[in-house]
């Protein structure tokens, strides 16, 4: 009985904070590779790399959509219209 009250202590004491469930097989077969191939299997550092990757990739993302409402904008400036008084377009000038 003491030594199963010790594996338990011990397990209790070196209980990893973070347990990840349901992950899809290839997923995790994947993770696990990249985390042999580049961080000599520290899954902590993997993750850390993943969740740095895909806040890089959004703010990217969200940046790239923000110029191309700049630029939709700037064009749509360029653009001049010369119109009748009623609003008939006559001629658009770049």
């Amino acid at each position: 009985m003491k030594e199963i009250d010790n594996v338990k202590q011990f397990l209790k004491d070196h209980k990893p904070d973070l347990s990840i469930s349901r992950v899809p097989k290839k997923t995790l077969e994947i993770f696990k590779q990249l985390a042999k191939d580049e961080f000599a299997n520290d899954y902590g550092m993997t993750l850390k790399y993943l969740v740095d990757y895909a806040i890089r990739d959004a703010k990217y993302m969200e940046l790239s959509q923000r110029l191309l409402i700049l630029e939709e904008k700037v064009l749509s400036e360029k653009k001049k219209t010369i119109k009748t008084l009623s609003g008939k377009v006559i001629k658009e000038v770049e």
